[in-house]
C-alpha cells in the first residue's frame, strides 16, 4: 500500500462534529497510554467510561450513516465491509510490526530486555510476530484494531436488518449475546501460551458497535435528535451520570463493596454499570452536539479524527517507545516529554496525511 493511498481521501462534505469528537477520543486514548501528568484529568473523569467505548460507538454511527445508502445493494455492502476490515487489519499489522521491530532493535543495541513491551516479542520473537499477525497474540495496545476489524464485517448484516425492519430484533439479539458473555465467560482476557485474546471481549463490545450502526442508519434520529431531550428524561440522565461520576471518585457512598463494584465496572467484558454509564454519557453528549454544533467544530482535533487509523498507529509506536524508558516517568520533565512526544507524533502524522491527500486530489 502506498503512503498516499493509506491516508483515505476525504469526502467532499464532512460533519466536523464527528471528526472532532473522534480526534479528541484518539488524543485522550493516546495520552492514557503514557505517563502523562494530564492523566489526572483524562483518565475516566466522568465515571466508569474510557475512550474505547466512545471510539467503537462513534465508528458504528459513522458506518451506519455511510452504508445506509447502499442497504439495497448487498454485494456492495459486503465488498465495502471486506475492504474496510482489510484496511483496518493492514494498519494493525503495521502497528504490530513496528512494535516488534522496536523490540528487536532495543534488545540488539541496548542488550537489556524491555519488559514493558510484549513478552513474546523479546522471548520468542518469530513466534510472537507470526502469532500477532494471525491475531492469536493481541497484547496491550495491539488489541483494539483486531476487534474493530471484526466489527466492520458485521456491518452488512446490521444495515440489511435495519432496512428490512428488524433493527430492534437484531439489537435485542446483540444484547442477549452481551448478557451471555457476562454470565458464561470469565471477566478477564484469556492468555495461554501464544494465545492472548486482548483486553476486550468481542461478544460484549459488539453491542456498542451494533447500537451505533443502528443509530447511524436511522434517519429520524439524525434529523430530529432533540426529540429525545424530554425534560424528565434529561433530568434523569443528568442525575444518573452525575451519580456514577461521583461514585467513580468515591465522593458518594457505594451500594456495593469494592469487589462487587469492580465486577460491575470491569472494562474487559464491558460490565453492566460501565455500559449504563457510557449510554448516559453518549446520550447527553449527542444532545449537546445537536443543540450546540459549533462547540464540536475544532479543526485541529478534526484533522486527527479524519486520519484516525494512521494517527492511532503512530500513537502506539510513541507509547511503546516510552515504555523502553520507564525511568522517564519518575520526574515531571520526563512525563511532559512523553506527553509532547505523543502529541507531536500524532499531529505530524495527521498533517502528513492531509498533505498527501491534497496532493493526490484531482485538480478542480
Amino acid at each position: 500500500m502506498s503512503s498516499t493511498a493509506a491516508c483515505r481521501p476525504a469526502p467532499k462534505v464532512r460533519d466536523l462534529r464527528f471528526d472532532t469528537v473522534r480526534g479528541a477520543l484518539l488524543l485522550i486514548m493516546a495520552l492514557s497510554h503514557v505517563d502523562s501528568d494530564l492523566r489526572i484529568f483524562i483518565d475516566q473523569p466522568f465515571g466508569f467510561v474510557s475512550t474505547a467505548e466512545g471510539f467503537i460507538f462513534l465508528s458504528g454511527i459513522l458506518t451506519g450513516r455511510i452504508d445506509r445508502k447502499r442497504a439495497d445493494q448487498p454485494a456492495e455492502l459486503w465488498s465495502r465491509a471486506r475492504k474496510r476490515a482489510w484496511r483496518i487489519y493492514v494498519w494493525h499489522a503495521l502497528a504490530l510490526t513496528g512494535v516488534w521491530l522496536l523490540t528487536q532493535a532495543w534488545v540488539h543495541f541496548d542488550g537489556s530486555t524491555p519488559w514493558e513491551l510484549p513478552f513474546l516479542f523479546h522471548h520468542t520473537p518469530l513466534t510472537g510476530l507470526v502469532a500477532g499477525l494471525t491475531l492469536l497474540y493481541q497484547p496491550g495496545l495491539l488489541d483494539i484494531l483486531p476487534m474493530y476489524a471484526g466489527m466492520a464485517l458485521l456491518t452488512p448484516l446490521i444495515v440489511r436488518a435495519h432496512r428490512a425492519g428488524y433493527g430492534l430484533h437484531l439489537w435485542i439479539a446483540s444484547g442477549v449475546i452481551w448478557g451471555l458473555d457476562q454470565c458464561l465467560l470469565p471477566p478477564h482476557l484469556f492468555e495461554r501460551g501464544v494465545i492472548n485474546t486482548g483486553a476486550f471481549h468481542f461478544l460484549s463490545w459488539q453491542w456498542i458497535f451494533v447500537s451505533g450502526v443502528l443509530i447511524g442508519a436511522e434517519r429520524r434520529l439524525n434529523r430530529h435528535p432533540s426529540r429525545l431531550a424530554r425534560p424528565q428524561l434529561l433530568a434523569l440522565g443528568i442525575a444518573g451520570g452525575l451519580f456514577l461520576a461521583l461514585l467513580r471518585w468515591h465522593l458518594v457512598p457505594a451500594w456495593w463493596d469494592d469487589v462487587e463494584l469492580n465486577r460491575l465496572t470491569v472494562k474487559t467484558p464491558l460490565a453492566l454499570l460501565r455500559l449504563v454509564n457510557f449510554g448516559l454519557l453518549a446520550w447527553l453528549l449527542g444532545l449537546v452536539a445537536s443543540v450546540r454544533p459549533a462547540w464540536f467544530n475544532y479543526r485541529p482535533l478534526a484533522l486527527l479524527g479524519e486520519h484516525s487509523l494512521p494517527v492511532f498507529v503512530v500513537s502506539i509506536w510513541c507509547a511503546c517507545l516510552t515504555l523502553c524508558f520507564p525511568e522517564s516517568g519518575w520526574s515531571p520533565v520526563g512525563r511532559w516529554l512523553e506527553t509532547a512526544l505523543v502529541i507531536v507524533g500524532m499531529a505530524a502524522t495527521a498533517f502528513a496525511c492531509e498533505y498527501l491527500r491534497k496532493r493526490s486530489a484531482p485538480p478542480p
